[in-house]
């Protein structure tokens, strides 16, 4: 069920996971050259070859402060790539109304909590505390944006999807009414979970019935098997009005394999829109010319995209057989991730697998952990898998992880 917290800040502002992995990994005798490493969601796909000679041809813009927005070339591109993507029919997208270019998803979701508390928090009544709603287990920087903003924090599990749903009927109309944003991700990270638009339209209707943003982290959006899943874009193109009751991030990271290049979106309505951008012009950070140039490109350019959706399928498809018949283990709908039952303490699995194979993975609770330091441990028997290398290598991990599994089981 649903978990509510009330904090100190900085009591559970832990160290971020991938510092702590270090500590829990420990030592391994296997050569470096061997290592595979699955604990990190680092695109290993081949960047595409026009990168550089774009970049090369606009150095000159090294030297120019750039618009703290993205400029308006670039605005423009993404918003007919959202209208073509998500098929808007009556929604019609445009770049300088709805559209706020960032320096990849991390920092567009750290405004937008922002951006949410901000609109919100002078609607509430004296006695009321912010809230926010976020996923459980999530992306670390969810966690980190509502501590800094000293928000109220409450947990939907989406182990199972069918879990975020019971969650969320159970939450008390008094805390959905000094809620000032739920945060979803879709494709989700780390669970691989497609939320259907039947359930992105419950959540779309309680953010405009309670007056809160819904926050939609869509950045594993173009990596899928077959079909491609829904955004929240879809079921605002229902009713055009709700657009300014979201915001929905994406980012080039995952999409084109290019996570240096920083480069990523925000979208939402025109006032929430203006919110947003006076706070960028205080803590935004320009995406560089040169850069700007790269995003252009690569968001009107499909076939590296397939290209990169072929190599995670493979990739993918190696867990799929090698973990077939296993009750701990489900496909995943989507994004390049699995979440793996290991039946035993995570850490103990992840540090046993490290130190005799040299595959790393990342233990579940560094996911869930700063949410119950008070209480008992969420999804401490599940650990992150990250299908991002060649079959040969990813069968060689998958191979590990089952022996190590079948030899404590």
């Amino acid at each position: 069920m649903s978990n509510l917290i009330s904090h100190d800040t900085l009591y559970y502002l832990s160290d971020y996971p991938y510092h702590q992995l270090a500590s829990i990994l420990g030592e391994t005798s296997i050569e470096k050259d061997k290592h595979v490493l699955l604990h990190v969601g680092e695109p290993k796909t081949p960047q595409p070859e026009k990168v550089k000679s774009i970049i090369d041809a606009h150095s000159s813009l090294w030297s120019r402060y750039p618009p703290v927005n993205g400029s308006q070339e670039l605005r423009h591109i993404i918003a007919l790539w959202i209208n073509k993507r998500y098929a808007l029919q009556k929604l019609n997208i445009e770049g300088q109304k709805n559209v706020l270019c960032s320096t990849g998803s991390k920092e567009a979701i750290i405004q937008a909590v922002m951006a949410a508390k901000l609109i919100k928090e002078s609607k509430l009544k004296t006695n009321q505390k912010p809230l926010i709603i976020l996923p459980s287990p999530a992306y670390h920087v969810y966690f980190g944006a509502a501590l800094a903003q000293n928000l109220d924090i409450m947990t939907l599990s989406v182990t199972h999807r069918d879990e975020f749903i019971a969650d969320l009927t159970a939450v008390k109309p008094e805390d959905w009414q000094r809620c000032v944003g739920m945060v979803l991700c879709t494709p989700n990270n780390p669970t691989g979970i497609v939320f259907p638009k039947d359930d992105l339209k419950k959540c779309l209707e309680l953010a405009q019935m309670y007056d809160f943003k819904l926050i939609s982290d869509e950045c594993y959006s173009e990596i899928y098997v077959d079909t491609p899943p829904c955004g929240v874009l879809e079921v605002a193109d229902e009713d055009p009005q709700a657009i300014d009751s979201i915001i929905v991030v994406n980012s080039l990271s995952k999409r084109s394999g290019v996570p240096g290049l920083r480069s990523g979106f925000i979208v939402t309505g025109e006032k929430t829109l203006q919110i947003l951008s006076l706070i960028r012009g205080y803590v935004g950070t320009q995406l560089p010319g040169p850069n700007d140039r790269v995003a252009q490109y690569l968001w009107q350019d499909e076939e590296h995209v397939e290209i990169a959706r072929q190599f995670y399928r493979e990739a993918l498809n190696v867990f799929n057989t090698v973990f077939q018949g296993m009750d701990t283990f489900t496909r995943s709908e989507a994004s390049f991730f699995n979440w793996f039952n290991c039946k035993m303490d995570g850490k103990k699995f992840t540090q046993f697998l490290w130190k005799n194979y040299g595959v790393s993975v990342l233990p579940g609770v560094l996911m869930t952990n700063h949410f119950d330091k008070k209480g008992k441990k969420a999804n401490n028997n599940y650990i992150r898998l990250a299908a991002i290398y060649e079959p040969a290598k990813m069968m060689h991990a998958a191979k590990a992880i089952k022996d190590v599994f079948e030899e404590h089981h």
